[in-house]
Formats: C-alpha cells, sequence, structure tokens
C-alpha cells in the first residue's frame, strides 16, 4: 500500500487512466468536428466525444486522490506548489511567450487570463486549485459532497436548455466556472471515502450497463451535434465512459504494456501544460485527409512522448536538471 492507501495494481490503474484522459484531452485540441462528408463528420464526432471525458476523469481522479489531515496546511501546499502551481507558472509563461511570438497581444492583463483560463486550456488548473483550498473544510462532509454533486446537475441542466449559471464578463466563462465541474471532484471524494470502486468492480453487470449509457448518450450526441462539456447527456455519456476507462485500465494494469502505458500516465501533467501549440502546430502541416482524422490524437501523444524522452535524456547530463523536470511537471 502507497501513502494514499492503494495497492500498486490501484497505482498502475490511476495512471493508466490518466493516460486515456490526456488522449483525450489531445483529441479534443486537434480534431474538429467536420461536416465535409458522413465519414469525416463520424470519425470526427467520435473523437470530439471522447475529447469531452478527459478533463471529467481528472476531475474524479483529483477528488480520488485529495487527502487532508488536521494541521497539514503547510506540507500540503508546499507539496502542490512544487508539483503543481510551480510547473503551471513556467510551462504557461513559456506558451504565453510562444503566443506573443505568433502575434497574441502581450499585456498583463492578457497574461492573468492566459495563465487563469480565460479562453486557454489552463482552466482546469485554476478550478483544481480552487478545490484543493475550499475542499479542506468539507471533504469529509458527505452531505456537502452530496449536494455540490445535485448542484452541479441543476447547472448542466439549465445549460443543456440555455440557462447559464456562469457570471457574465469578459473573463470568467462556462470552463471557469466551479459549479459546472464540482459534482465530478466531489463523486471522485465519495469513492475513494466508500471504495466505490472496489464495489462496483465486484457488480456482474457494472461494465454491461455503463456501456449500454455510453453508448446511448453517443447516438443522442452525435445525431444532435452535441459536443459541448455542458448538456446533461454530455455528462451522462462522460460518467458512464469513466466506469469504462476505469474498468479497462483495471485490466491492461495486469498486462505486459501496463508499465509503457503507464509512463503516459506519470507524463500527463507536462503533455497537458505543453501540448496545445506543439500538437496543432504540427497537425496544421498536415493535409486533411481521413487517415489524419483516423489517427491524429495518436501522432500527437507520440511526439509529445518523443519531446518529453529526449527531454529528460538531456536533463540527465545537466548538473540543474532535476530542476528543469520539476519546472515541467515531470
Amino acid at each position: 500500500m502507497n501513502s494514499k492507501g492503494l495497492t500498486d495494481k490501484e497505482s498502475i490503474t490511476i495512471n493508466i487512466m490518466k493516460a486515456a484522459a490526456i488522449l483525450s484531452v489531445i483529441a479534443a485540441h486537434v480534431v474538429s468536428v467536420s461536416d465535409s462528408d458522413m465519414f469525416s463528420y463520424t470519425i470526427s464526432a467520435l473523437w470530439n466525444l471522447f475529447g469531452n471525458t478527459g478533463v471529467i476523469v481528472f476531475f474524479v481522479i483529483g477528488g480520488f486522490l485529495y487527502t487532508r489531515k488536521d494541521g497539514d496546511t503547510k506540507a500540503f501546499w508546499k507539496k502542490k506548489f512544487s508539483r503543481i502551481i510551480l510547473p503551471w507558472l513556467c510551462c504557461s509563461l513559456i506558451t504565453y511567450t510562444i503566443a506573443i511570438l505568433l502575434g497574441r497581444d502581450a499585456g498583463i492583463v492578457s497574461y492573468l487570463k492566459w495563465i487563469l483560463g480565460s479562453n486557454t486550456w489552463y482552466y482546469y488548473l485554476t478550478v483544481y486549485t480552487f478545490f484543493l483550498f475550499i475542499f479542506k473544510w468539507f471533504y469529509d462532509k458527505d452531505i456537502i459532497l452530496v449536494v455540490l454533486t445535485v448542484l452541479q446537475i441543476i447547472a448542466i441542466v439549465m445549460a443543456s436548455f440555455g440557462q447559464s449559471t456562469t457570471i457574465a464578463s469578459g473573463f470568467f466563462t462556462d470552463y471557469l466556472n466551479p459549479l459546472h465541474w464540482a459534482g465530478y471532484f466531489s463523486l471522485g471524494i465519495l469513492i475513494k471515502k466508500y471504495r466505490l470502486d472496489i464495489k462496483l468492480r465486484k457488480q456482474k453487470y457494472t461494465l454491461a450497463s455503463a456501456s449500454v449509457l455510453a453508448i446511448l448518450s453517443a447516438i443522442i450526441l452525435y445525431c444532435n451535434k452535441i459536443f459541448t462539456y455542458f448538456h446533461i447527456v454530455t455528462m451522462v455519456f462522460c460518467l458512464s465512459s469513466l466506469v469504462i476507462i476505469a474498468a479497462a485500465a483495471y485490466r491492461i494494469s495486469d498486462c505486459s504494456a501496463a508499465k509503457q502505458i503507464e509512463k503516459i500516465g506519470l507524463y500527463s501533467y507536462c503533455i497537458y501544460l505543453l501540448h496545445l501549440q506543439i500538437v496543432q502546430g504540427c497537425m496544421s502541416i498536415v493535409p486533411d485527409c481521413a487517415v489524419k482524422l483516423l489517427i491524429s490524437p495518436f501522432i500527437c501523444l507520440g511526439i509529445m512522448l518523443i519531446l518529453i524522452s529526449f527531454g529528460l535524456l538531456i536533463c540527465q547530463n545537466l548538473p540543474f536538471g532535476n530542476k528543469i523536470k520539476a519546472m515541467v511537471g515531470l
């Protein structure tokens, strides 16, 4: 058992889930829905549906791994600063500099919007860090966790019918609205607290039921061309897909390739922080075709892994290599 109370198999499972989640995030950023023909629409739509699951998986895992103790504030935030906040600050500065070189207007307000995720992919870190802070006071209070989950469902249902709970402003977006994500983080805490993952694995029809729900919800989303996080059917699709991903990851953890896939999960934070401009730039020079639609997320993930492997090799020969790795989330 490790410090989180998990077996080695369970830790590997979580990292494999992270690997699937980062592939999902990449898919969301490199595959646009195409209406040029039925084949293109189908493939791009499926990738975009899968692309909705990644952030949800990360939030649920974040809640699952969230633990606090009395008097742990200093140690907790020292650890989170070195592992989460420092890489976030460093990598956002790198990507913002690249954005300026590509034509984005520079400025303090512009940078704050960039790093905090106002119309950038860093919104996840702003919301996640907010949850790390506020959940200290009620992570062990089931009633509040259930209420937060219900509030998220209400917010998503309202968004499904065009009634937003997001404050209208030039900064605050639906992606930065904690109400749209708090239920997933709460669910992760409840799963860990009552080990619902173990109980669900023992249920004979759990995977079959989740698969039916995922297929039915995917058909609804596909036919109605709904490709947003903030829809109740998307929520059903993502949660049922979460069960499928968790079950698949648990079984894969016993395979010979598990350690290699686990590495992708271990590198997922670095990939998340730095991937967007790299993978979009690589895909922009590839002509649109059926093959590109089919495999571009895998190609982009491979590119990131090659770059990370190359970077790790360089860091091994540098006296300050470990500091560089820490600054980029490795």
